[in-house]
């Protein structure tokens, strides 16, 4: 289980979500201008920043050798790695971000039939099956425009040693966004999933089989 999830178990609710860019519709990560990143470099983000997702989140872990700006959640109140305070982020023009709307892991209490390594359809099935967590929609939503992460966006990776919370394997939903014009912009994330898997003790006593989840971001390019 993620530590979103422990989060959940704490205030009622959350998977993980982030967010960010200007829209389109086609391959994976298709926002915005001319950057639809493969599924290996979906892969290649979730296993750099997997780490640093599962643990505190502070500025100073930030990863190392990531080619994007990530948007997370950083502890209340503190600064995150841009300067900015909680989820206001600053970028200069032509950054590109990395945005994760959902993680999970393989780490105890483990959410439904977790799927093994290296099987897709399986992770595929996990993630959309109402039998397991059943996601209905994952979105971000840039200055009004939606995009809805379909099975292209959502990827697993073994860690290559374990994480902050013992898991061996990390899931992510996510897109990779070309760079916003210089401005502010405001970036909104949601989640909904009904799956028999949030209906399970002890998931069943923090969803009742659904959980939903939105949040809002702010980028500030300069």
């Amino acid at each position: 289980m993620n530590y979103m999830f422990r989060s959940a178990i704490a205030w009622l609710g959350t998977l993980a979500l982030l967010a960010s860019s200007a829209i389109s519709s086609a391959a994976p990560g298709g926002i915005g201008h001319g950057f639809p990143p493969s599924l290996a470099q979906l892969e290649q983000a979730a296993a750099l920043t997997a780490a640093f997702n599962e643990g505190p989140r502070t500025a100073d872990l930030y990863p190392t050798g990531l080619p994007y700006q990530l948007l997370y959640f950083p502890p209340s109140g503190e600064q995150n790695n841009t300067g900015g305070t909680d989820t206001t982020f600053y970028v200069a023009p032509g950054t590109r971000l990395y945005v994760p709307v959902f993680f999970n892991d393989n780490s105890n209490p483990v959410i439904g039939d977790f799927p093994p390594a290296g099987d897709r359809a399986a992770l595929l099935y996990y993630m959309f099956s109402p039998q397991q967590i059943g996601v209905e929609y994952a979105t971000i939503t840039v200055d009004g425009q939606e995009l809805t992460l379909t099975a292209p966006y959502f990827v697993q990776v073994e860690a290559t040693s374990p994480l902050p919370t013992g898991a061996s394997l990390y899931q992510a939903a996510a897109a990779i966004l070309t760079p916003f014009s210089k401005g502010t912009h405001t970036v909104g994330i949601s989640l909904r999933a009904t799956g028999a898997a949030l209906n399970v003790p002890p998931f069943d006593l923090i969803f009742g089989g659904l959980f939903e989840f939105s949040a809002t971001y702010t980028v500030i390019v300069r």
